[in-house]
């Protein structure tokens, strides 16, 4: 179905496929947070390892860390599939205002996902340790990868200042 829509927003633009574009880089933005959910996903499973290994899993902090860490996860995937399903099963040409909005929950979920991403990371990285850092342990690669997800257009910096203007003109 993707592929049809966005063929049919090529042929009702202007020529420039600028509505094909907008719905490509709405789908990208919708998706790519997967790839560093997945990578948050593999470190929370890499810290619960740890956790066993050194016979830590029992401990009430513990259990309180990872559930929270594993909590923003669910809610980054949660914020990528709320987006990611209406975009996989648009059918026929969008409308300015559907690319729009497209563009706007996508935006969210891809800075939702990979700053929840990056943030796992982080934290899992501290919870090891040192070894983490090792550049044999997984955890050494899983962070290179969780870092970048944030430089993935639309960029921090670009979504911060359009849901900020947004907030702005309510209510004028």
């Amino acid at each position: 179905m993707v592929p049809e829509a966005m063929a049919l927003a090529a042929e009702a633009g202007d020529g420039t496929n600028a509505a094909a574009h907008a719905f490509q880089r709405a789908l990208f933005q919708s998706l790519i947070s997967a790839v560093y959910l997945g990578a948050a996903r593999r470190a929370l499973l890499e810290a619960a390892h740890f956790a066993r290994q050194q016979r830590l899993a029992e401990a009430d902090g513990v259990h309180a860390e990872l559930g929270r860490l594993n909590i923003r996860l669910h809610g980054a995937l949660a914020a990528s599939r709320i987006c990611a399903d209406p975009l996989a099963r648009f059918v026929g040409a969008p409308s300015e205002e559907t690319l729009r909005l497209f563009g706007e929950a996508a935006t969210v979920a891809k800075q939702t996902g990979c700053v929840a991403a990056a943030e796992i990371v982080t934290s899992v990285q501290r919870f090891i340790g040192t070894r983490a850092m090792e550049p044999n342990h997984v955890m050494a690669e899983i962070s290179r990868l969780a870092q970048f997800g944030p430089l993935h257009p639309v960029v921090a910096a670009q979504a911060e200042r359009h849901f900020g203007q947004a907030l702005l003109r309510l209510g004028e």
